[in-house]
């Protein structure tokens, strides 16, 4: 009842912040690995600045980092999320606040840290807590260990995520949640309530017109529901349906694609010819449609054609995706693939290739198939005669690597035996086989398995290592001893669901073992009918399966060699009956030639006098060219050498010059700022109206002296930047003026970058004025106000506006009877720019001034422009 009433107050309290965080996205993790790489990522984030690109930077990396397997990786898929997190919420950037919070998420699950994942739900509402809830349940639903206890967990999360989205309506999370549900019914054998889940979809998606969808949720159906026998007629529906609908809307390549998951999927269940039926199709429809086949449809057509017996078929799929990008564990099942088909084809150096680097990729991340292959690298090795150096790989592996699990150690022990008994230490053989025996039935022990519900991998580690000592004792001839673990190899054998498996090679392989052993056994103990029986399936099974994945393959390979040698030798006696032909000509021709010979001989020999004589004759006139040459070209070159120093002059004079123009710049403004500063020393003894002159003249002197301060700082010495003298000194200005006393803005608009010093100067002047005159008097008796200036291009002219908001002129007021020193010095400088000086007065005053821009360019100019 507590449990009932906490879920309710929590669905209450998130029902009431339900719409204020909406979420799209997933349960799952994007593979930004598809499509950068970290160092990539590192550089871009340093070089971002704080922004919602730098919450994404962080984001991506942080998604790699949880696709990674070791530990300290997902602390650094953590350690991004709380970067992303953090600039998020400075941003208030909601939707990286989501994706970095679900991050957190998914890395404390895969940590196994599912408390902290459950804090985080006191963070998010609305779609938001549906979707950090339904990753949590997700985790527990899909753990294959104490499944009943795990589901029973996920149960109250998955109602709980259920009600929620119902209450706000969201369809965009229904279908995750009744994904969910149904996952949640067939791990719990529930099969007909588990399709009806996935049956809402589809009809949601029906109702809705959406036909795409509605194949895409076939399809969907058919992943979720379990590889069963009573399945496989609804997973064949589901399939045939989705293609169905997929050719009806004209989606060729979707519609390639559930081809070839109905062809792995008859390949699941043992339908090879159906299976390699629809694979070759697929192939056919990606070609006619020009799509390049992926990773995995490479491996799904390599698995078929290999367990249909054609290896070699197998492996032409298999090797290109040595080059093809993919994830670390997709690389390693195209590896053991790989090393599959060449071990089963007897090419045991080039299995022990990619058994070694599969092997390297497990032990780097702490795989518990590790020792799977270390085991086949043992009969690799025994297979190449390499039997001293088993003890020394073995000790190697388990110094650096000690096994942590069962599992690993169950491997190592079967490893062990199959080299002491390699090497005939039977008694340590012995030892390390019942080690193993004792290791497998620990496991059974801890996994509390049963021979109908084992796992795969563990069954297949069972049957192994009954095999082994079985195969030990036949050997030295225990056949009684052998008795008991043979039987139990049968048991497993034959109550276990080999239907995914009876096809592969080394599982019949293994019954292959199991029939001689019998056969063995039997024999000795004089059952000679039975042992007949198991010697006959034993060949059967020999004939059936390795003729054809074997012997096949070698065969076609063998004809193909023979062909080509036949063609070789063809165009080798083409060839030799050729060269004779070409022989009995140059025979009869041989003659004829030596006489054109000497004829020719003669004639060269004239025709080489005559040239020589005629190369001597040209000889001498171009020598005496040549001396006329030298002689022109001594001129030009004194001729070359006197301008190059008339232009170093002439640049030194320059130089010079604008080093000059610069000194006397420096000098104009420190004379004019002494001048200032004696005005300002000045100012404390005179009378208001004497006082507000001297200002005045003392700013006017600063508008110059600010111009030369820039003037001098520049390096083109004729051209002054508008943008920072302006803002210069309309900020002395402000500050003379004390404009901020009385609240009034002062804004720019500066558009013209580099100017002429003859044009800045009286602009300088003309602003000056104008400036002074709007902060003076255009808000007296009012408090705030705004003054904008304008400098702007206009086709050829220069437009330069000075605008305020202020009181205006009086309404009969005219410019030419208003004379005052400042009208009439902004007048005079209109005129020596050659400008036109505009006065208008509406909702404020606005002076106008507009000239044409002087083009002519200094010295100096022409130099930085060449």
């Amino acid at each position: 009842m507590i449990k009932k009433a906490i879920l309710i107050l929590l669905l209450f309290l998130s029902i009431l912040s339900a719409g204020a965080q909406d979420t799209r996205g997933t349960l799952g993790v994007t593979h930004f690995e598809r499509t950068t790489t970290l160092n990539k990522l590192f550089k871009a984030v340093a070089k971002a600045p704080p922004d919602t690109n730098k919450v994404n930077l962080y984001i991506q990396i942080s998604s790699i980092y949880w696709r990674k397997e070791r530990p300290i990786d997902i602390d650094s898929c953590i350690y991004y999320a709380d970067k992303a997190l953090e600039l998020s919420k400075s941003l208030h950037y909601q939707v990286g606040n989501n994706e970095a919070l679900f991050l957190k998420c998914k890395g404390f699950i895969k940590m196994e840290n599912i408390n902290a994942a459950k804090a985080l739900l006191t963070f998010v509402h609305g779609e938001m807590r549906i979707r950090v809830t339904l990753a949590i349940a997700e985790y527990y639903v899909f753990l294959p260990e104490q499944k009943e206890q795990n589901l029973d967990k996920a149960y109250p999360m998955m109602v709980y995520a259920r009600t929620l989205c119902d209450s706000i309506h969201s369809s965009f999370w229904r279908q995750y949640y009744l994904l969910l549900y149904a996952k949640y019914y067939f791990e719990k054998n529930e099969y007909d309530k588990g399709k009806a889940e996935m049956m809402q979809i589809i009809l949601d998606y029906k109702k809705k017109g959406d036909i795409a969808s509605q194949a895409e949720y076939w399809n969907e159906l058919e992943i979720y529901l379990p590889l069963s026998d009573r399945a496989y007629a609804d997973k064949v529906y589901c399939l045939d349906t989705s293609l169905k609908i997929y050719k009806k809307i004209n989606h060729g390549e979707d519609a390639s694609y559930v081809l070839r998951d109905l062809a792995e999927l008859n390949m699941e269940y043992g339908h090879l010819d159906s299976a390699r039926k629809q694979i070759i199709r697929f192939i056919q429809m990606q070609a006619r449609l020009k799509i390049k086949m992926t990773f995995n449809s490479h491996i799904i057509a390599a698995q078929i054609f290999t367990f249909s017996g054609n290896l070699v078929k197998g492996l032409d799929y298999l090797l290109p995706t040595l080059n093809m990008t993919a994830e670390l564990k997709d690389k390693l099942k195209a590896q053991q693939l790989i090393a599959d088909i060449y071990f089963a084809l007897g090419s045991y150096s080039k299995s022990i290739y990619f058994d070694q680097q599969a092997l390297a990729y497990c032990l780097e991340t702490n795989k518990l198939s590790a020792y799977a292959f270390c085991h086949r690298i043992v009969l690799n090795l025994i297979a190449l005669g390499q039997t001293d150096s088993l003890l020394t790989f073995l000790n190697d592996i388990e110094a650096k690597y000690p096994p942590i699990y069962i599992n690993g150690k169950e491997y190592l022990a079967l490893c062990y035996g199959d080299a002491y008994s390699k090497l005939g230490n039977y008694k340590e053989a012995e030892r390390k086989y019942l080690e193993m025996i004792s290791d497998d039935r620990e496991i059974g022990s801890e996994l509390n398995r049963t021979l109908e519900g084992v796992i795969d991998n563990i069954r297949i580690n069972s049957i192994d290592a009954y095999i082994a000592i079985v195969n030990f004792y036949v050997g030295r001839k225990q056949y009684t001893t052998a008795i008991p673990y043979l039987n139990y190899a049968w048991k497993i054998n034959q109550s276990a669901d080999l239907r995914n498996n009876n096809i592969q090679i080394p599982l019949i392989a293994r019954e292959m073992k199991l029939e001689f052993n019998t056969y063995k056994i039997d024999s000795a103990a004089g059952q000679f009918t039975i042992a007949i029986q198991h010697l006959n399936r034993y060949n059967q099974i020999k004939d059936s399966v390795f003729s054809i994945t074997k012997s096949t393959p070698f065969e076609e390979l063998r004809l193909q060699y023979k062909a080509r040698e036949g063609e070789q030798s063809i165009k080798l006696l083409k060839e030799e009956s050729r060269q004779k032909d070409q022989d009995l000509k140059a025979l009869n021709q041989q003659r004829n030639f030596t006489i054109a010979g000497i004829l020719i001989l003669v004639i060269v020999v004239v025709v080489i006098y005559l040239a020589y004589k005629g190369k001597q004759n040209a000889n001498q006139q171009l020598e005496a060219k040549q001396k006329e040459i030298n002689s022109q070209n001594v001129e030009i070159n004194q001729k070359n050498i006197f301008q190059e120093h008339l232009l170093l002059e002439k640049e030194k004079l320059i130089e010079d010059k604008e080093l000059l123009v610069k000194e006397v710049n420096h000098r104009v403004k420190n004379n004019l700022q002494v001048m200032i500063s004696l005005l300002n020393k000045q100012s404390s003894f005179l009378s208001d109206e004497a006082l507000e002159a001297v200002i005045d003249s003392k700013n006017r002197m600063q508008a110059i002296a600010t111009l030369h301060q820039k003037f001098y700082g520049e390096t083109n010495t004729a051209c002054v930047n508008m943008k920072e003298y302006v803002f210069d000194f309309l900020r002395y200005l402000s500050y003379s003026l004390n404009s901020g006393k009385n609240e009034i803005k002062i804004h720019q608009n500066i558009e013209i970058e580099m100017l002429n010093i003859s044009m800045a100067a009286p602009l300088g002047l003309i602003l000056n004025e104008a400036v002074t005159n709007s902060i003076k008097h255009a808000f007296k008796g009012k408090k705030g106000g705004s003054i904008r200036i304008d400098m702007v291009r206009v086709e050829e002219m220069i437009k330069m506006s000075i605008t305020d908001n202020g009181k205006g002129l009086p309404l009969n007021f005219e410019l030419k009877k208003g004379k005052s020193m400042g009208m009439e010095l902004m007048t005079a400088l209109t005129k020596q720019l050659g400008g036109e000086l505009k006065i208008t007065s509406e909702g404020g005053l606005q002076a106008t001034v507009i000239f044409k821009e002087n083009i002519k360019k200094s010295n100096s100019e022409k130099k930085d422009l060449s």
